[in-house]
């Protein structure tokens, strides 16, 4: 099975790695395959989405699926929001 697989480093510059890999292959099987061939350093800082939606290593792959591995963000968008809401709401 083959997997396509985007990069993003520290820079925010994307490249594309094809994995193959065995039916019924989880994420985290295919991080586990990238890290042992020093295509990532290591999986905790990098968000992990299949075609833009958030996953989590446990789900199965399927063929010719895309997995995006980008760089976390600092902070959540929507903590953010909620707390300078509540910031002025309390002015």
């Amino acid at each position: 099975m083959r997997v396509e697989v985007y990069i993003m480093d520290n820079k925010y510059r994307v490249r594309k790695k094809s994995v193959d890999l065995p039916d019924g292959s989880t994420i985290g099987d295919c991080l586990t395959l990238l890290e042992k061939s020093n295509c990532i350093e290591n999986i905790h800082p990098y968000a992990v989405s299949r075609y833009g939606h958030r996953v989590k290593s446990c789900v199965v792959l399927v063929e010719n699926d895309r997995i995006e591995l980008s760089v976390a963000l600092p902070s959540d968008p929507m903590i953010r929001r909620r707390l300078k809401a509540l910031s002025n709401k309390n002015r």
